[in-house]
């Protein structure tokens, strides 16, 4: 894959910073600061040498001014993290984006585990509570055991959208065997049944009535999944059939429920020292960052779906629904890293839609 002087410039840091931030390093690390600061570099010099134009240039002036209104009151920089790699990926196929941030995952992942085997890297037992008996979870280096699933379930959809047209029944069936054995250290039922879903949908591809209703649910989704939160968080408490949701979503529900009873900002509040946990995107996208990015996130999100529906690839389709699937259960929606809906956003944002099809 030959790549040009441009693509390095952003293929490289996002490397890097994909690497530092998939094998667990913290932002305040820094080995992650250094490589943030040398990827900022690049990423700078590579967009300054972009022509843009005027549209394009306001709205991403408007969500730096986001970003750093994000920043002051939440205390976190995640949205301009994510909008210096989106900015950065204007003129880059997403084949490359996708095949770069492979590569990274791939990487970081084996380094986690074989340095946690060897004994460089802890493991990280844990004991959790579940259906009356106690089990022992281990991450493998990663933060928490769920991420260590997570962290997998990304390098399956990168390679599920690389290879969509050309994967091969061997390939599934080893991907599958390894996600029963991460099961049988993780026990992350989301991460398992995730991974279970991916391959049960890609082939239920094949038959036309999904083909069909996956184009008519592809704009959707998130705005559906959004309401759902609200439901489901409204409805603990009050229904016994979402309490045993909350009880199978180890406790998603209840910390859902809890964010609700703050009242809406819009920019976003710092959660620190309250004891919330956030473990649903839409939940998180709202509550956390704020109602004006809320709003911005979902409609370009419409937008773009509504596109891809009549126009993009099938894989592009399957992708967007599977990882809005996975923010329902996960807080990732403004990490780049692992919300790769962004990089299709972005695509269609630049209007580079040949990209899409």
């Amino acid at each position: 894959m030959r790549l040009t002087k441009n693509e390095i410039l952003y293929l490289l840091p996002l490397l890097l910073i994909s690497f530092v931030k998939g094998i667990g390093i913290s932002s305040d690390n820094k080995v992650y600061v250094a490589v943030l600061l040398f990827g900022t570099v690049l990423i700078v010099m590579k967009s300054v040498k972009e022509r843009w134009t005027r549209n394009e240039f306001i709205g991403l002036a408007a969500l730096f001014l986001i970003g750093v209104l994000s920043l002051l009151m939440t205390k976190k920089e995640t949205v301009l993290f994510s909008l210096l790699l989106v900015v950065g990926s204007k003129g880059i196929r997403l084949n490359k984006i996708f095949w770069t941030m492979l590569i990274s995952r791939l990487v970081g992942f084996f380094y986690n585990v074989l340095l946690s085997v060897v004994g460089i890297l802890p493991a990280k037992q844990a004991i959790f509570y579940r259906e009356g008996v106690f089990i022992s979870r281990y991450s493998f280096g990663f933060g928490h055991p769920n991420l260590f699933h997570s962290s997998f379930f990304m390098i399956v959809v990168l390679w599920l959208f690389l290879k969509f047209e050309r994967l091969k029944l061997i390939e599934v069936f080893f991907l599958m065997i390894c996600n029963f054995l991460i099961f049988s250290y993780s026990y992350s039922r989301t991460g398992f049944y995730m991974i279970c879903l991916l391959f049960v949908g890609y082939y239920a591809l094949q038959w036309k009535p999904v083909l069909k209703l996956l184009k008519i649910v592809v704009p959707y989704v998130q705005f559906f999944l959004l309401g759902l939160t609200l439901v489901l968080a409204r409805l603990l408490g009050k229904s016994v059939i979402v309490q045993q949701l909350d009880i199978f979503l180890t406790g998603r529900l209840y910390y859902t429920h809890l964010q609700f009873q703050y009242p809406l900002t819009l920019f976003g509040r710092n959660y620190d020292g309250t004891g919330i946990l956030f473990d649903n995107s839409y939940s998180m996208i709202v509550m956390l960052y704020g109602v004006i990015l809320a709003i911005i996130v979902s409609l370009a999100y419409y937008k773009t779906a509504r596109f891809t529906a009549n126009y993009g690839s099938l894989a592009t389709n399957f992708v967007l629904v599977m990882i809005s699937l996975l923010l329902f259960t996960e807080s990732f929606y403004m990490n780049t890293l692992f919300n790769i809906t962004l990089f299709i956003i972005a695509k269609y944002y630049f209007r580079e839609l040949d990209d899409l099809q």
